[in-house]
């Protein structure tokens, strides 16, 4: 039997993008207002919340820079250290000079949220849970590279023997989409004319 080839992917008109990106603002309006609701104790379902609504917002950014910036050319991808990957250096570099210049991105403390559904508690987390580093723009998106998806189908980590361990560095998130919001304005206004 032979293999089944997919069609080539049809480009996304590049007028789309407007769309994308009043839906990466829109998610990431949600994502503010439900950060601003947490509380301790934590609801781990309002943390699972916020992060599916910010990662959403990050992947939906990258694929409106893809939109206007590759003829429509999206990579079909939920993770954000693969998608960052394809940028070029001069908006990397712009991503990263935002990000370091927000007030506590990089400082802030990083708030964990576990759980498990088990009449045992499990073992206590192992140390690889907290080792995630914020310090750049691109560290942080390798820290939170799967939260969309991780935080979407968190009903996955239940049958783990152990904890189901979410990060959610709040303020590190808030400066990724400052950065992203930023960039994103700089381009449309022309601001990388000539780069590449």
């Amino acid at each position: 039997m032979s293999k089944r080839v997919k069609p080539p992917k049809i480009p996304i008109p590049v007028g789309a993008r407007g769309l994308a990106l009043s839906q990466a603002r829109a998610f990431a309006q949600n994502a503010q207002h439900l950060a601003s609701s947490i509380s301790t104790p934590t609801d781990a379902g309002v943390v699972l919340a916020y992060l599916v609504n910010a990662g959403l917002a990050i992947e939906l950014y990258f694929k409106t820079f893809m939109i206007a910036g590759r003829g429509g050319k999206v990579t079909e991808e939920h993770n954000l250290a693969v998608l960052l990957s394809e940028f070029p250096s001069f908006l990397r570099q712009s991503f990263n000079e935002i990000y370091a210049r927000h007030p506590t991105a990089k400082s802030a403390h990083i708030k964990l949220v576990a759980f498990k559904i088990s009449p045992n508690a499990p073992d206590k987390p192992a140390q690889e849970a907290f080792k995630a580093r914020y310090d750049t723009f691109d560290n942080a998106i390798t820290a939170i590279a799967n939260i969309f998806v991780d935080a979407r189908y968190f009903f996955e980590q239940l049958s783990l023997p152990n904890w189901a361990i979410f990060s959610y560095p709040m303020d590190a998130i808030a400066g990724v989409l400052q950065a992203l919001e930023i960039t994103y304005q700089k381009f449309e206004s022309g601001g990388f004319a000539g780069e590449a």
